[in-house]
């Protein structure tokens, strides 16, 4: 679960379709959701095979004949119902607003559909366990002969049992309906009895799990996974076993995909063993915080996909209750870092769309690839074993000073970029260190751009070593070197001497970098998100962000050739976000 009993919490101290053209490979995607051509259309990919195999081509993997890809649907969806409408009908109308989805991602030729996380049981987050449970059904146990062909797959369409339990019944028939995978966001309830030998039963008498689940395009129930990375989620939800098994099904167009939900995306399990098995594809249910200037639910997407080199369906939240879409909305379709189908657009209130793209087959990568894994010659001590170098000399100016900043979340050592030599041939430098961890930049600027002097509003160099404490999770270890702009306020140090600078919430970019580059030293087991954002967050294309990586050094360089100054896109952020693989602190 994301942010939002963070946000009703913040509240309370304070007073957190339309049908538009053909599926395309965007990098902007317009509010409208796109619709697929005819079935009989030529250019419709399902009868274009050519289309396909050239999203392969252009991510220069081999073209798969038995498998060319397949099409999905990932809804970016605002929230149905109120607080103060009764549970059952707020179930009801948001079901129906998720059926009229399904249909018209079917009529789109959908394959697989995603919903976000929450968007069911939204109006009892960050209330008691009570209010959540009239918000959740028993969804049953998979069997595990529930794979195609066989014929004991649990399916609650028409299941006279099922009548108390709308959500499972209802999608179940939606996917049946409309010949299509649904894959949707419920709070599973199980009962349990704390009188006899299950000591960890809560003394309410039930479990309650965030979880996803999958129905096959027959209404089967193929799949329920218990999330297993909880944020900000208080005591509503339960934390599954730590033995839990990774959780993955097939289709019958021959994809197998993984189940992960929203913060599980910054651990290790299950998407490391999901991956070691071989498995490229996964839906995301989600309902993000975006951090401004840190990242955005787009940005951690897109990185997540390209450093795995894996296809990524992120549904996410748009819009719920007093929280804005910006605060957590953002999703798409990527393959290996590729923009199949995005939308994020920090200024729209609500977002309600469909996104649909056609998804190319990924080759099985061996799991000894480098591409997830640390370098062999690692050694994790060697990053560490001595001081990093020390920072650079500071520049005449004082606003070159190293000087302790916030960020959302996260304390960290910032520098401020110098103006002096930004429109240099051969670039500006800064340096910064925090806790061992040594952040570099090398700059520059288009001849007409300025580097602000100004106390209130710079770009600056970030660096954080830092243990961000989630109740639900327990403690995430973070590290991160960033270049963003800083929307700053002064008196805001724990002892108020103004030792402590406050990195305000900020949605646009005002400086153009011609290129920059940002390198991090990191411990070698981290795994290391790269995450560029230009503009109001836009994303852009995976080519134009280089990075390398060696034992214990990361580097990404964002450039721009443009004809003038004028046209090249202001920096919104260029991050190195890294988190071991071993984050595994839970809590029941």
């Amino acid at each position: 679960m994301a942010l939002l009993a963070s946000w009703l919490l913040a509240a309370v101290l304070l007073c957190a379709s339309a049908d538009s053209g053909k599926p395309r490979v965007a990098r902007r995607v317009p509010l409208q959701a796109p619709t697929r051509p005819p079935a009989s259309h030529p250019r419709n990919p399902l009868n274009n095979p050519q289309h396909l195999a050239s999203h392969a081509t252009a991510l220069n993997m081999p073209p798969s004949s038995n498998a060319p890809g397949y099409v999905a649907a990932a809804v970016q969806m605002s929230c149905v119902g109120a607080y103060d409408t009764a549970p059952s009908d707020n179930i009801a109308d948001t079901l129906t607003a998720m059926e009229q989805r399904v249909a018209e991602a079917a009529r789109s030729h959908a394959q697989i559909i995603t919903f976000p996380e929450d968007i069911l049981c939204w109006p009892a987050l960050g209330g008691t366990r009570l209010s959540l449970r009239v918000y959740g059904e028993t969804v049953p146990t998979v069997p595990s002969v529930a794979s195609l062909g066989l014929d004991k797959s649990i399916v609650p369409c028409g299941d006279v049992s099922f009548h108390a339990r709308p959500q499972l019944q209802r999608m179940s028939c939606a996917a049946l309906k409309y010949n299509i995978t649904v894959v949707f966001n419920i709070v599973d309830v199980q009962p349990c009895d704390a009188t006899n030998d299950d000591i960890n039963c809560p003394p309410d008498g039930a479990f309650q799990y965030d979880t996803a689940v999958a129905f096959r395009s027959d209404g089967a129930l193929v799949a329920k996974y218990h999330k297993a990375h909880l944020f900000s989620g208080g005591t509503q939800f339960n934390v599954p076993p730590k033995d839990q098994l990774p959780v993955y099904f097939d289709t019958p167009f021959g994809v197998r995909f993984g189940l992960v939900v929203c913060f599980d995306i910054e651990f290790g399990s299950p998407f490391w063993q999901l991956w070691a098995l071989g498995i490229r594809d996964f839906p995301l249910p989600t309902f993000w915080s975006n951090t401004p200037p840190t990242y955005t639910a787009t940005m951690v997407q897109q990185a997540k996909s390209r450093v795995w080199g894996i296809n990524l369906m992120a549904a996410n939240v748009g819009g719920c209750g007093s929280i804005p879409a910006s605060a957590s909305a953002g999703g798409g379709i990527y393959s290996r870092g590729q923009l199949l189908n995005v939308s994020f657009e920090p200024s729209v209130p609500t977002v309600n769309q469909v996104l649909v793209a056609a998804v190319p087959a990924l080759a099985t990568l061996a799991p000894t690839s480098t591409q997830p894994t640390r370098p062999a010659s690692a050694n994790e001590s060697l990053c560490f074993a001595s001081p990093p170098s020390p920072p650079a000399p500071p520049l005449s100016s004082k606003s070159q000073q190293p000087f302790a900043c916030r960020l959302p979340f996260m304390d960290a050592m910032c520098v401020r970029l110098s103006a002096s030599f930004a429109t240099d041939p051969d670039g500006s430098t800064a340096t910064v260190t925090s806790d061992g961890v040594q952040c570099d930049a090398l700059y520059t600027v288009a001849n007409n751009g300025t580097l602000t002097n100004s106390t209130t509003t710079e770009y600056v160099l970030a660096a954080v070593n830092s243990s961000v404490h989630e109740p639900a999770s327990g403690t995430l270890a973070l590290q991160l070197c960033m270049v963003a702009r800083c929307s700053t306020t002064q008196n805001d140090g724990p002892d108020g001497n103004n030792d402590q600078v406050v990195c305000a919430p900020t949605w646009t970019g005002t400086l153009a970098f011609q290129r920059l580059t940002v390198s991090g030293r990191f411990a070698s087991s981290h795994e290391v998100l790269p995450m560029l954002a230009v503009g109001s967050a836009q994303l852009v294309e995976p080519e134009r962000l280089a990075v390398t990586r060696n034992a214990c050094n990361t580097t990404a360089t964002f450039w721009q050739e443009q004809p003038s100054a004028e046209s090249m896109e202001p920096l919104f952020s260029l991050g190195l976000l890294a988190f071991p693989r071993n984050n595994e602190a839970r809590t029941r």
